[in-house]
């Protein structure tokens, strides 16, 4: 089970009292899914991971904590304003949306992406294929930006799933090329990409996990 602590934050934008909730222990499974979402309880105890202010839309692993100058400048931007107004949207995967922005706004680009990526495995639960879609693309963006991707395997094997999971599997397939199979250090990334680039071949843009890799063997 997941072990949350109950609590209160006091939003420095507005200064609104925001309930939090925080995860201090979870169970996990030895297995993630190819992007590296926790199997498990903490496969949706991850979301208590950030906090989200309703009254002014601020989002962040800490509502009291200013990241960065300009922050309320990012939160007034047409873009952030109308992911806060969506009423149809969740807030437990809307506020990934959000972190994600601000984050992609201040030039974190692998903490963006990350965000985004979360936003999409909630987006997904609830059967929001568009937002699923935005979402793994915003990812794909902020990943696109960093100069450090392309030096991380493992960040590759998550390109490479947020691609083919939205179907572009020619662009899957072309960023394996480009970091190349023969780079890859680590045995089980390597087994990942050899997996991955047979899902293409069959054009198969479904949720898999490592443990259909080491079934494989």
């Amino acid at each position: 089970m997941s072990l949350l602590n109950n609590g209160i934050q006091t939003c420095i934008i507005c200064g609104n009292q925001v309930e939090t909730k925080h995860v201090l222990s979870n169970v996990t499974i030895n297995y993630t899914d190819l992007d590296t979402r926790p199997r498990g309880i903490a496969r949706n105890s991850e979301k208590n991971c950030v906090h989200y202010c309703p009254n002014c839309g601020y989002a962040s692993y800490n509502l009291e904590k200013d990241i960065t100058f300009g922050l309320r400048e990012i939160l007034k931007t047409e873009e952030y304003q109308a992911v806060f107004n969506n009423q149809d949207l969740d807030v437990d995967a809307k506020k990934f949306y959000l972190m994600g922005i601000i984050l992609d706004e201040i030039n974190e680009f692998q903490r963006a992406a990350t965000s985004f990526l979360r936003a999409s495995w909630f987006f997904n639960d609830l059967g929001n294929k568009e937002w699923m879609i935005k979402s793994k693309k915003r990812a794909i963006k902020s990943f696109l930006k960093s100069e450090f991707t392309w030096r991380n395997e493992q960040v590759i094997c998550i390109l490479v799933d947020l691609y083919r999971r939205i179907e572009k599997f020619d662009m899957a397939v072309e960023a394996i090329n480009h970091f190349g199979l023969n780079n890859v250090k680590n045995e089980e990334n390597r087994k990942i990409l050899e997996f991955q680039l047979k899902l293409c071949e069959e054009k198969d843009s479904s949720i898999h996990s490592t443990n259909e890799i080491i079934q494989e063997q």
